[in-house]
């Protein structure tokens, strides 16, 4: 499939099991150990939550990103994992990141675009989707909308 040190995009979105009122504080936990382990396995990307449901970018060698998504698989706060895209890529999208956060305010043209992205994920093809993930993400993180912060 490729060797190791080819760098590699792994998008995926899945449905979050977490209670509403635990919402913050569980994306602030999943973001302090990503950002750890990321930065030692030489993974960057970006996470982004919207009404439920969790979609990331993960970048890097193959192996880290597999045993990344191997991990996140096992995560009690998601299911219904489905990886949209795996594809050697020329360069990262969120080379800065270990994990940036995304999200977008409630109720703008961003988060009402990202509930249609997430909530009919089979009426879209998976590498179109993958593709628009990516691009919604790049979009809030350079623009007024995002929360990104980097520890």
């Amino acid at each position: 499939m490729g060797t190791n040190t080819e760098l590699y995009s792994l998008v995926y979105f899945s449905r979050s099991t977490v209670e509403p009122g635990r919402v913050e504080a569980e994306i602030r936990s999943i973001l302090d150990s990503a950002r750890r382990q990321n930065s030692k396995r030489d993974v960057t990307g970006a996470l982004l939550f919207s009404r439920g449901f969790f979609a990331q970018v993960l970048e890097g060698p193959l192996s880290s990103i597999q045993s990344t998504l191997e991990k996140i698989r096992t995560d009690t706060r998601h299911t219904d994992v489905s990886v949209l895209n795996c594809r050697p890529v020329a360069k990262r999208s969120f080379a800065s990141w270990s994990m940036a956060y995304a999200k977008a305010a409630e109720g703008s043209k961003s988060s009402k675009g990202i509930d249609g992205i997430l909530e009919n994920p089979s009426c879209i093809d998976c590498d179109e989707l993958g593709s628009e993930i990516v691009s919604v993400m790049q979009m809030l993180l350079s623009g007024g909308e995002a929360i990104a912060r980097e520890s």
